[in-house]
């Protein structure tokens, strides 16, 4: 083991290796040796690795990273090295703004037997709390939007999802987190996680889940059987969008007769369909068929 004297030099091992930090008996860090730190790293067998044991241990290397940083700067203040603590402080700075992906998607997500039945108080001040980032952020305007709001408005769903498994607000909370995740975040793949969580968890949701996991798959993910299979969907549960509906119709034709053609413009998102974008979707007397026009949905009061 060495103590911090050494941390010029792991500060750029840190980044390679999964080692951990200990704290020393005068409340310290300890961190392990750099030929111990760079064996572990250079040690990782990819090919006989688990999934799980490789995003395991990168999230380790991540943690590290910062906290060997956070020692340098102290370390450097401590020495009267102020310039250094100052680079020390940048590097952490910008390591915060990094994308980082959590790769384990199914395990962030619950599994598909959850049911929305109770109407807990506490997880419907958290959905309302969520609704309200979302629209602080810039949901449903256009270019404009605020990452800040938007990743808290995140955290609000997510935690209904996780300490209120049986709200009745789940399957909602499940359907905006996906909107921000593909709208905003640009990450397809866990955007369409929760879509599917949002009608499998309510196979009546009255949100276009079915639709706006059929538009990813496919315009961004490419895969078009999926796509169709979901389009296919919403002709058969998803009836109170009628523009989503006469929009299913013509790219199932589309795909069915000549799925290799290039796709038609992506439609816009659901928050561009209404004109209040956390109202409940809109509603039609009217049964839909595929010889209708193109529809410009009207948007209902919800109270």
């Amino acid at each position: 083991m060495c103590t911090l004297k050494n941390l010029s030099v792991l500060a750029v091992a840190a980044c390679l290796c999964a080692a951990g930090c200990e704290s020393g008996s005068d409340g310290g860090v300890v961190l392990e040796d750099t030929q111990t730190a760079l064996a572990t790293a250079d040690a990782v067998n990819v090919a006989d690795a688990a999934e799980v044991d490789l995003v395991e241990e990168m999230a380790r290397a991540r943690q590290n990273y910062r906290q060997y940083l956070q020692a340098l700067i102290t370390y450097y203040n401590n020495k009267g090295f102020r310039h250094k603590a100052v680079w020390a402080e940048r590097e952490l700075a910008d390591l915060k703004m990094v994308k980082t992906y959590r790769y384990l998607v199914d395990a962030e997500i619950p599994g598909s037997n959850l049911v929305p039945r109770d109407s807990i108080p506490e997880a419907d001040v958290l959905f309302e709390d969520g609704l309200h980032y979302m629209k602080e952020g810039g949901h449903g305007v256009p270019i404009f939007y605020a990452t800040g709001p938007l990743k808290r408005a995140l955290e609000k769903f997510n935690t209904i999802i996780r300490e209120y498994p049986t709200s009745d607000k789940i399957d909602d909370a499940a359907f905006y987190a996906g909107e921000i995740y593909k709208e905003y975040f640009n990450d397809d793949l866990r955007a369409v996680q929760y879509y599917q969580r949002a009608w499998e968890w309510n196979p009546e949701i009255q949100l276009p889940a079915r639709f706006q996991a059929a538009v990813v798959y496919d315009y961004r993910l490419h895969d078009r059987d999926r796509a169709l299979e979901l389009y296919q969907e919403v002709l058969e549960y998803e009836h109170f969008n009628k523009s989503n509906l006469h929009f299913s119709t013509r790219r199932i034709k589309q795909l069915t007769e000549n799925p290799d053609a290039p796709a038609p413009e992506e439609p816009a998102g659901f928050a561009d369909m209404t004109e209040e974008p956390y109202s409940e979707p809109v509603d039609y007397t009217e049964e839909y068929s595929p010889e209708m026009g193109e529809m410009e949905p009207a948007p209902v009061d919800v109270e």
